[in-house]
């Protein structure tokens, strides 16, 4: 405003000084003229002096026009919240009321399903759908009901979540935030650190440092990358940022049930070395149902992994079954999905943190998973922590220099954790037997460091009933069946059959006893 008023006043002035001269110039000339001298000359030229000063007056306007817009222009950023405040309220109206709220599953009808579905190819979730649902629905209590018997004690630790995303849909995003605010207790929930892999999409760039200013707590901070780094190296950058206790990392397309974050502290305190992972529901990619056993609350899942390389899911085995003694007790898991955990913030960086060298994404669950287990810590399942996930069907985002990132970050796992074991993996692999996977001096000398155990120790006392194709078999090899493939439940069912993928054909071994094992391994 002061600095309107300035180019008002000096415009003014050089207005004013300017008629003056045309008026003492005028009078001059009308004395220095003769009397005999013709009106209309003098008209003539009292016009022409008009007109250059109308122009001279418009080319003034004309910069105090400039100037003025100069001084809009630095005064911009209140214009463009403006403007972020009316998107975001837009964005607020979409939403409808109580929609998808216990979880239930939403069926988009005519218009909006045709959107869907071409989105779908986008985004890789039903964007439209996630648009309408509001930010904090309401979520079905997923629950053991014996989990509702448990107390926890009053000085748990801190947490931070660490949420990374790069082009994450904002509405996922968003909801995710919420539901972690929502779902955890305001005293043991340090801080959300949201880690921006350096996204180009325009609603997450200065709206959302806007929303998070105007309708979060300051508990929720961003750091934004400044390059493209991948899930592993922003999560890195993230846990250096943060300070809670414990460090729970989340993606970014998560709900959390109540009571979620109580569970994974109190069993970090009672076992610091512990890495926890909750048990996780899945959340319907194009209905946003949220879905878990309800016929039987005491089933989930424990991770595994086959030989080449990828996690799996596999049933808790009678043995664990038998040692936990409750059903809502930490349950052993020979590996985890990586996606979701819980780890004491120094703990993390005793045991070697990430692998940094590893890049994008691929294979640090499962490099994770082996360190922790052989270097002196646990993997667990808390039965009693649920969270949903939305699993994509692809990745919604590129990898860059296109890079089998999975691939070579898996064999770089497998030179440094599998010892003999590795070549079970390059059986399927080859084409990456002597691929340059960088330097593993620094993960070889923290196996050292940490007087780790090898990975047999792992295979009879961690994960006992993996099967191993090598040893206590005959014969070892894959079946290929060009059309149909017979399958069977169990032996006292007849064979079903299948088409054959032909993507990765199952391998079958037979035992000393006879019997066949079957099955992709």
């Amino acid at each position: 405003m002061q600095f309107k008023r300035t180019c008002r006043f000096f415009v003014n002035r050089r207005v004013a000084f300017l008629i003056i001269c045309v008026s003492v110039t005028l009078l001059v000339l009308s004395i220095r003229r003769p009397e005999n001298s013709l009106a209309d000359e003098e008209e003539a030229e009292v016009v022409i002096i008009n007109r250059r000063v109308q122009k001279l007056r418009k080319e003034l306007q004309r910069q105090a026009s400039q100037a003025l817009l100069g001084s809009e222009l630095r005064s911009m950023p209140s214009n463009i919240e403006d403007q972020y405040e009316a998107e975001i309220r837009d964005d607020e109206l979409m939403k409808v009321p109580r929609l998808g709220d216990n979880g239930v599953a939403v069926i988009l009808q005519g218009e909006e399903a045709k959107q869907a579905e071409k989105l779908m190819e986008v985004e890789a979730f039903n964007i439209v759908l996630s648009d309408k649902i509001p930010f904090s629905r309401k979520l079905p209590d997923a629950r053991n009901p014996k989990c509702k018997d448990l107390t926890y004690d009053s000085d748990l630790p801190s947490a931070s979540v660490v949420i990374v995303f790069t082009n994450e849909a904002w509405s996922s995003l968003i909801r995710t935030v919420h539901s972690v605010l929502n779902g955890s207790p305001t005293h043991l929930l340090k801080e959300i650190v949201l880690v921006d892999d350096c996204s180009d999409r325009r609603e997450l760039q200065g709206r959302l440092d806007y929303y998070l200013r105007t309708r979060l707590p300051s508990k929720v901070r961003l750091l934004r990358l400044t390059e493209r780094t991948g899930l592993i190296r922003a999560r890195l950058a993230g846990a250096r940022s943060a300070v809670g206790s414990v460090l729970v990392f989340l993606d970014a397309h998560c709900e959390v049930v109540q009571n979620w974050l109580e569970p994974l502290l109190q069993r970090i305190k009672e076992k610091r070395t512990a890495v926890l992972v909750p048990i996780i529901d899945v959340i319907d990619d194009k209905t946003f149902e949220y879905m878990y056993s309800k016929s039987s609350l005491d089933f989930f899942q424990v991770g595994g992994f086959t030989w080449s390389g990828h996690f799996t899911w596999v049933v808790v085995p009678e043995a664990e079954k038998a040692r936990r003694g409750s059903s809502v007790a930490p349950t052993r898991s020979p590996t985890m999905a990586g996606g979701l955990f819980a780890i004491e913030r120094n703990y993390f960086w005793e045991i070697g943190s990430y692998d940094s060298q590893m890049d994008v994404w691929g294979g640090e669950n499962l490099e994770m998973s082996f360190r922790v287990w052989q270097c002196g810590g646990s993997l667990e399942t808390i039965p009693c922590s649920r969270v949903g996930h939305i699993f994509r069907s692809f990745h919604p985002y590129t990898f860059p220099g296109g890079k089998d990132t999975h691939g070579i970050n898996t064999a770089r796992m497998v030179e440094v954790w599998l010892d003999e074991y590795k070549s079970l993996f390059y059986m399927h692999r080859p084409d990456l037997l002597g691929r340059d996977i960088g330097d593993l001096t620094e993960r070889v000398n923290l196996k050292k460091r940490l007087k780790c155990k090898p990975f047999r120790w792992y295979l009879q006392n961690v994960y006992p009933g993996m099967f191993i194709p090598t040893e206590n078999v005959e014969a070892f090899g894959q079946v290929r069946v060009f059309g149909l493939v017979p399958m069977s439940a169990s032996s006292r069912h007849p064979a079903l059959c299948c088409l054959c993928a032909g993507t990765e054909p199952p391998e079958v071994s037979r035992q000393p006893s006879e019997r066949y094992q079957w099955g992709a391994v």
